[in-house]
């Protein structure tokens, strides 16, 4: 690699961790990432221009272009893809998932999600976020009973294992929100976006002290030094329906002037929040200009999610005001709306986005994958054919016949992780269908991938999974096949690439 290259590189990792260390607003993070994507493709990094590309879509922050991060997610999934980096292609399906929940499809958005949580290889990161992404999904359909239900059992537990990221401030602020509608069902039925057919709920409702220390829980959770607006505003949404007043409004007001240009996505939401505490003041003409100036900016942003809500809100103003013939019309076109996020497609078809899944135009791997020296590549054989073994990385630099430097700097170029991280992976990656695949005690399973401690094996796949290897075998359905390339004893291991 040339000095102008490393350089190049170097400035996309620092702006990359600036992205994830600080939350900006949407327009500049966007800018951030697309700056850094160009940074990587002029130092001819694949791998990191796949890791800029990422960015945009790992966070429940809604884009300011949709479709246009849907189809950088797709380009990112295919360089992993051709790369062997499974861990990423995971990442990238979840994140494309949640590009669904912001166009309104929250059923194909769970049906994605769910798959991806059927995959051994999923970091105990993506994991959490899975699951708060269903959670999300199911309270917006209205099924707060599930929502709450996965959002404690699952989610709460999963964050716990992820010290040092913002998914246990994304739960609490999941549960806040769920909570929210909540109350809108039993205190201001006229408020809640619910209908007829919908589930039962019988989740009961927590007094609103409760309720306003969710927001303020989900703030302590973050990394020192960070706030989140989404919070908030949530906080200022609870205050503002359970303890009417103007000063809920108010404090809306001033974050969505403050964010007008930077952040479109969070200005709508703001002001579908403010139209709803002015619909709780009994002020209907406020509410109404609040509700469609959420509404400008939501079809601007292709946000459908938003869009439903505030339609569903402007059909009971217009018919509260005696406007029956608006109300009709921007109920027709939330009823639209609202079928197109109840309805999962087996074929695996978005209405706004084409195949949701699979990609059957997607690039040929040969212009995306990084080319890897000789060296590296009998450095994969030689551990995928030892995964048995008590393997050091000193014992394949031996094999290999290059100094160690060369051999971790060039493995980390192809393999976008370190050769120890490649070995622990496919380790775990094995092991978690041995445990599956076969009636192998824990212990014997351990042995059998090179593990002298069984105490050393159940952390280093707590760490990875996010549960013990027991509980793993308990609540992981069983694999219907092997893969190729994969095997649950000695010799060679899964041809694909695990990233902590």
């Amino acid at each position: 690699m040339t000095k102008q290259r490393a350089v190049l590189r170097a400035r996309a990792q620092a702006i990359l961790k600036t992205i994830h260390d600080a939350p900006n607003p949407a327009v500049e993070s966007e800018r951030l990432a697309m700056h850094a994507r160009d940074l990587a493709l002029q130092a001819a990094d694949r791998l990191l221009e796949a890791e800029a590309l990422l960015q945009l879509g790992k966070t429940f922050v809604p884009s300011t272009n949709p479709r246009q991060v849907w189809e950088l997610l797709h380009h990112a999934r295919a360089i992993f893809d051709a790369n062997g980096v499974s861990a990423k292609v995971l990442s990238c399906r979840i994140a494309q998932a949640k590009i669904l929940f912001d166009m309104g499809e929250e059923r194909n958005a769970i049906l994605m999600a769910s798959r991806v949580l059927d995959e051994p290889a999923l970091r105990a990161e993506d994991r959490a976020f899975a699951h708060i992404l269903i959670a999300i999904c199911h309270s917006h359909l209205g099924e707060l009973d599930t929502a709450l239900q996965r959002l404690s059992l699952v989610a709460l537990p999963l964050a716990l294992l992820c010290p040092g990221t913002a998914l246990l401030a994304q739960v609490k602020w999941a549960q806040g929100l769920t909570c929210i509608r909540l109350y809108m069902f039993h205190r201001g039925p006229e408020l809640f976006r619910g209908w007829a057919d919908m589930p039962a709920i019988t989740a009961s409702l927590p007094p609103p002290r409760e309720i306003y220390a969710l927001f303020d829980q989900a703030q302590a959770a973050l990394p020192k030094g960070r706030r989140w607006l989404y919070l908030d505003i949530g906080k200022l949404l609870a205050q503002g329906l359970m303890e009417p007043s103007t000063q809920a409004v108010e404090g809306l007001d001033a974050i969505a002037a403050a964010n007008l240009e930077a952040d479109p996505p969070l200005v709508a939401r703001t002001l579908f929040c403010k139209g709803l505490v002015l619909r709780r003041l009994a002020r209907p003409a406020d509410a109404l200009q609040a509700f469609s100036e959420a509404l400008g900016h939501a079809r601007r942003l292709q946000s459908w999610a938003i869009t439903r809500d505030v339609l569903l809100n402007l059909s009971r103003l217009h018919e509260g005001l005696g406007d029956l013939e608006n109300a009709l019309s921007t109920y027709k076109e939330y009823s639209d709306l609202r079928l197109r996020g109840l309805i999962s497609r087996p074929d695996r078809q978005s209405v706004y986005l084409g195949p949701v899944d699979d990609d059957p135009a997607q690039e040929p791997s040969v212009h995306l994958s990084v080319v890897e020296p000789v060296f590296v590549r009998r450095a994969t054989r030689f551990i995928l054919d030892n995964l048995h073994r008590k393997l050091a990385v000193d014992d394949v630099v031996e094999h290999c016949g290059v100094s160690r430097r060369t051999l971790e700097t060039a493995f980390k170029e192809a393999k976008a992780t370190t050769v120890a991280h490649f070995i622990k992976n496919h380790k775990m990656r094995n092991a978690s269908l041995a445990l599956l695949r076969t009636n192998a005690s824990v212990r014997e399973v351990s042995l059998q991938f090179g593990f002298h401690s069984i105490e050393v094996f159940s952390r280093e796949f707590r760490s990875l999974f996010g549960c013990s290897p027991s509980r793993w075998r308990t609540t992981q359905p069983a694999p219907a096949h092997q893969a190729p390339g994969e095997t649950t004893g000695a010799g060679r291991g899964a041809d694909t690439t695990l990233r902590r």
